[in-house]
């Protein structure tokens, strides 16, 4: 940026530098600017506002706000020049997040997309967006599955819509006749509330907490009704029980603001880490099985009185107001609150055990901290997802980490901001557990499969942190996390445990999109960097190497597998490719022969889907593809993907140009009808 001026009359060398400067950037460094790019640039933005350099604390002392909003009531500004019925925009001003999502979510509906996903950080409002943009919609439904968050949520609805078209539907209510409908799943997944409804009585239809979409309770609403949009809202998109719920919206995540970005750009308060040396359990006594330790042994292992007095000590030391403590377990939670209020400390126990000495009601416990009567809540899942608590100033981590999931939810419990309320303290307790070397990862979002971590470096120095924020570890915490980091199994034998869990899980071996949909992004992205131990270039011959055989005798020979095999190691960077291939395929039935009519088909109906459209996109001449006929697509056929795969693929493709025609040419005879085959096809593509 250059804004300085420079006068040629006056000065011709320096205009002339700065002319030649100019020219180079514009000529050698600048690229055309794109949507990816302005969505990775606001991913990555860290504002001004919240950052700590003096000049920057300097112009937010002296500057001054002329003609704004008044933010503290959410009002807009005296208009003098004119008179009109206030807006529902003008009665509540969306913030950042908000503005930026709802633009997406216009632009995903004009390019004709029926399904969307947004990913946001607690705190960042979510559900304030849902209303805002619900509001061109007559019929509208919200799905939770706490009533929490449907209370919550009727609160902002009704900000944006007022109260007289929401209704109930879950705890006994039963107010279907209403235009907008707060359902809890479990009410509205019984058959006789469903059937109460028409597929398309809703026209749109807002899921929230969607990263549970995948279970089946949900997949049967979501099955059920035919919207004119679909809508899921998430702070934590991983999977939570390995299924991919971005498939459940066709991919179409339209807007990203996750935790580390709602924290450089100024709307989730900073965190400081520290992580703490655990001597008191040894996890390798505990065993470890599918992924996890066994409940009960890692429960005693954790309830012991050494355990709690290192934590108790940890808390004085770094003792605030407000204090939520993450536990394993009901027992291990009612333990640690009896010896807390031991010593003076006023604790109490959420989870689901009414009965507990400790036990108090999670509405009443949240409010008694709030306002001071308790000083510290441990609980056991129930304060993971779905409640605010923006007071909240200190966490304890006193269960292992297993999930990167479960840590993000646990550590946005306490960034909400609040009066008075700097930052987030964050003490975790460090042992030998099994994906202890998560930590590293979860901390700075760099992914597993790009960290390289450097022996002898410091590890907190290789880690890249959200703005304002800080990780301290303990000496001998220092010690666990480089003998876990240096030790990580070899990617080889970790995709082969992996694999095992999935297909223990599934109950079979898995296909390639069922692998896929398992593995955490994490591990995919580091599969994906290692192409000589990558099995989804050859995941036949995985199998075969990790004995989970279950194709038929003598494929891996045969030219069925040879043709998966280029399907599995051709670039599919562009997707033009991709349709041409699906078109051997057609009417149930595989065909080593198509024409290029079908293909042109093919292409018209994968395209139909804008997301898939970058290619077309990406070329002036072809922006106006959605007005293609099938000519059009012929011609972009053969030019592309048919002569391209005939040229590098002799000995697989062949085009006839005189019939139009395009034909595999491998002698597939005794596999065209084979179901193992016809599966591997369709799995590959």
């Amino acid at each position: 940026e250059w804004n300085y001026e420079v006068n040629a009359a006056i000065d011709p060398v320096s205009y002339q530098i700065f002319a030649d400067t100019f020219d180079h950037l514009y000529d050698h460094e600048a690229y055309p600017l794109s949507h990816d790019i302005i969505v990775d640039y606001r991913r990555n933005y860290r504002t001004i506002e919240t950052s700590g350099s003096d000049i920057n604390q300097h112009f937010n002392k002296h500057r001054q706000k002329i003609d704004y909003p008044d933010e503290k009531n959410n009002t807009p500004a005296k208009d003098v020049h004119h008179k009109h019925k206030p807006t529902v925009i003008d009665l509540f001003r969306p913030n950042d997040a908000q503005t930026e999502a709802l633009i997406e979510l216009k632009r995903t509906r004009a390019a004709g997309n029926d399904k969307a996903i947004v990913v946001a950080a607690t705190g960042v409002g979510k559900t304030m967006l849902a209303a805002l943009d619900s509001r061109d919609y007559e019929s509208v439904l919200f799905i939770a599955h706490r009533e929490e968050i449907l209370e919550q949520s009727i609160n902002a609805f009704t900000r944006i819509r007022g109260s007289a078209e929401l209704g109930r539907l879950y705890s006994g209510n039963r107010d279907t006749d209403k235009s907008v409908i707060f359902a809890s799943v479990q009410t509205l997944t019984r058959e006789q509330t469903l059937r109460r409804f028409l597929p398309d009585y809703f026209k749109y239809i807002i899921i929230d907490e969607f990263h549970h979409a995948s279970a089946a309770s949900y997949q049967r609403i979501i099955d059920y009704f035919r919207p004119d949009f679909l809508l899921g809202l998430t702070a934590t998109p991983h999977r939570m029980d390995k299924k991919n719920i971005f498939e459940i919206c066709d991919f179409n995540l339209v807007y990203d603001a996750d935790l580390f970005s709602a924290i450089n750009r100024g709307w989730l308060c900073p965190f400081k880490y520290f992580g703490i040396y655990d001597y008191t359990v040894n996890y390798n006594n505990i065993t470890w099985i599918n992924g996890k330790y066994l409940d009960k042994e890692l429960e005693s292992a954790l309830s012991i009185g050494r355990r709690a007095e290192l934590i108790y000590k940890h808390y004085m030391a770094h003792k605030r107001g407000k204090t939520l403590a993450f536990c394993s377990s009901i027992s291990h939670a009612d333990f640690m609150a009896e010896y807390f209020n031991k010593q003076g400390i006023k604790a109490v126990c959420v989870h689901s055990n009414s009965s507990s000495d400790y036990f108090m009601d999670r509405t009443e416990a949240i409010a008694k901290l709030a306002s001071g009567q308790l000083e510290i809540i441990f609980s056991v899942e129930m304060l993971n997802e779905g409640v605010d608590i923006p007071a909240v100033d200190l966490l304890l981590l006193l269960r292992p980490t297993e999930s990167p999931t479960v840590f993000l939810q646990q550590l946005g419990r306490g960034l909400r901001q609040s009066a008075n309320k700097k930052d987030l303290k964050v003490l975790d307790f460090i042992g030998n557990y099994k994906r202890v070397d998560l930590l590293p990862f979860m901390l700075s979002r760099i992914s597993d499969g790009k960290f390289s971590f450097v022996p002898g470096k410091p590890i907190d120095d290789q880690m890249i942190l959200p703005l304002n924020c800080s990780v301290q570890f303990e000496l001998e915490a220092v010690d666990i996390l480089t003998q876990a980091l240096q030790s990580r199994l070899q990617v080889r034998d970790k995709i082969a445990i992996i694999f095992r869990e999935c297909g223990d899980s599934l109950g079979h071996c898995p296909t390639r999109s069922e692998f896929y949909n398992y593995l955490e992004t994490d591990q995919y992205l580091q599969i994906k960097s290692q192409a000589g131990l990558n099995p989804f270039r050859d995941y036949n011959s995985f199998l075969q190497s990790i004995q989970m055989v279950s194709y038929p005798a003598g494929y891996l020979d045969s030219p069925a597998h040879r043709l998966i095999r280029t399907l599995e190691t051709t670039s599919m960077t562009a997707l033009y490719k991709i349709p041409c291939i699906r078109a051997f395929y057609h009417e149930g039935r595989f065909m080593t022969e198509t024409s290029v009519y079908q293909i042109a088909q093919s292409f018209a109906e994968f395209y139909k889907n804008e997301r898939n459209a970058g290619d077309l996109l990406n070329k002036k001449s072809r922006k106006n593809y959605k007005d293609w006929s099938i000519t059009d697509y012929k011609k972009l056929a053969v030019q592309n993907p048919i002569k391209y795969l005939a040229k590098t693929h002799p000995d697989i493709f062949a085009y006839d140009s005189e019939f139009e025609t395009f034909k595999i040419i491998l002698d597939l005879n005794m596999w065209q009808g084979d179901p193992y085959f016809i599966r591997d096809f369709q799995d590959v593509l």
